[in-house]
């Protein structure tokens, strides 16, 4: 079991988007249509440029109650890296060590699913060789080949 401390909600943001921790902390509310399920991600055309991506059913209630808190935007920078330095100092033998291997187990995960191509769109990549950089399925799958071997 990790200890969150209270960071749970951005770690799932990030868990189930893929986004880079600027992403989610340059979101304001007009970013964000809750009806619609989608929000805008603004980054630099090399890092995907600006793009609409749909919102994971699961995030709903989270940005529902973050907006009741009225910020200006969902999460502030300051308070993702605060509480992530948190969670690394009271799990220090959590898996992922930054914050960026979220978007790693977001591109294994989507790959894993539905092949490389469909986690190359969310992560905003313009090639399948950056999607692949970020797929870690190929070596998860040739550790399990090599398991059972006997």
């Amino acid at each position: 079991e990790i200890d969150t401390g209270g960071w749970d909600e951005a770690r799932q943001v990030l868990w189930l988007s893929g986004h880079r921790r600027i992403e989610l902390c340059r979101l304001t509310w007009k970013d964000i249509d809750l009806r619609a399920r989608t929000w805008w991600i603004r980054s630099p055309e090399k890092k995907g440029g600006e793009r609409i991506e749909p919102i994971h059913l699961k995030l709903i209630p989270i940005l529902k109650r973050r907006r009741k808190a009225e910020r200006v935007g969902p999460f502030r920078l300051n308070v993702v890296e605060k509480a992530w330095k948190k969670l690394k100092a009271r799990n220090p033998d959590l898996p992922i060590r930054t914050l960026h291997a979220f978007r790693a187990a977001f591109a294994t995960r989507v790959a894993l699913a539905a092949g490389e191509t469909a986690a190359q769109k969310p992560l905003g990549h313009k090639t399948l060789a950056m999607t692949g950089r970020y797929n870690r399925s190929t070596g998860l799958q040739y550790r399990e080949q090599l398991e059972a071997l006997e």
